[in-house]
């Protein structure tokens, strides 16, 4: 015996495509809705940003003995042009660039102290506020040693 099932068919297979084509909506919304919350970038510190870790970097594998980025400046520069934070278009990207750009201008006898700085609270040491201004405006944790 053959059974005949044409309009049912139909209709199964109009349904599976009809569900394909929502579930390809629901992907591409949810696509331009993730990059549309992507916080924007500002161009003018961006352009700054490799500059500035180069520079730092420099002195800070050299001058603090911590280990930080295993002690190359390479990976140190690395790791820092690669950090979005000092570029974002928003309060977090404003006082990260400007923790950025205060370290940048220490000296190596300075540079130590103020790595501390946060965890010792030491409001004493250069670029201290602009690094309290960052924990206070970045909603990323900030973890110190010990922590």
């Amino acid at each position: 015996m053959t059974v005949v099932q044409g309009p049912v068919v139909d209709a199964d297979v109009r349904v599976r495509h009809a569900g394909r084509e929502m579930r390809s909506a629901w992907l591409l919304t949810a696509v331009v809705m993730l990059a549309a919350c992507r916080p924007r970038e500002d161009d003018e510190r961006a352009a700054l940003v490799p500059a500035l870790c180069e520079e730092l970097c420099a002195r800070r594998v050299t001058c603090v003995d911590d280990g930080w980025a295993k002690s190359d400046p390479e990976v140190c520069t690395a790791m820092c042009v690669n950090e979005d934070r000092y570029s974002l278009a928003n309060i977090c990207g404003e006082a990260s660039f400007a923790v950025l750009e205060c370290m940048t201008a220490l000296t190596c006898e300075e540079l130590p102290l103020a790595v501390s700085a946060l965890a010792q609270g030491d409001e004493s040491v250069a670029c201290y506020a602009e690094q309290v201004e960052q924990r206070e405006r970045c909603s990323f944790l900030i973890v110190q040693d010990g922590d």
